[in-house]
């Protein structure tokens, strides 16, 4: 269980035999699982383009407090082969397990399946 504060905007220093080092949290738990609860949907993007492999897949920008985290999902289907679409989750409080990333400038938390996403409040 991580705090979505510290994932996004804290640093840590790191003191090794002959020097510290100071790196963002998220930078130090690349490639680990988070959980992160209580973040509010606020605007979501579903890739559109049939072409592309990520067709389905959406990001999340969510909100805990003043923090935002970036959400970036694979394609989720649910149990009658529907896609899910950002609209699931957008306006919602939601909690959230996944595996801390990089894209673009920008630390996002990547879910692989919708299990991973629990609607908390509507």
């Amino acid at each position: 269980l991580t705090d979505p504060n510290t994932l996004m905007n804290s640093q840590v220093t790191v003191d090794l035999e002959e020097e510290s080092i100071t790196a963002d949290y998220a930078q130090l738990v690349m490639g680990t699982s988070v959980e992160l609860k209580n973040l509010l949907g606020t605007q979501g993007l579903t890739t559109e383009d049939e072409e592309s492999s990520s067709f389905g897949a959406m990001t999340l920008i969510c909100q805990a407090d003043d923090v935002t985290v970036s959400i970036r999902t694979a394609v989720f289907h649910d149990e009658q082969g529907n896609l899910i679409t950002e609209d699931a989750y957008l306006g919602k409080t939601i909690d959230v397990k996944g595996i801390v990333d990089y894209f673009n400038g920008s630390y996002q938390v990547k879910v692989f399946t919708p299990k991973n996403i629990t609607v908390i409040n509507e």
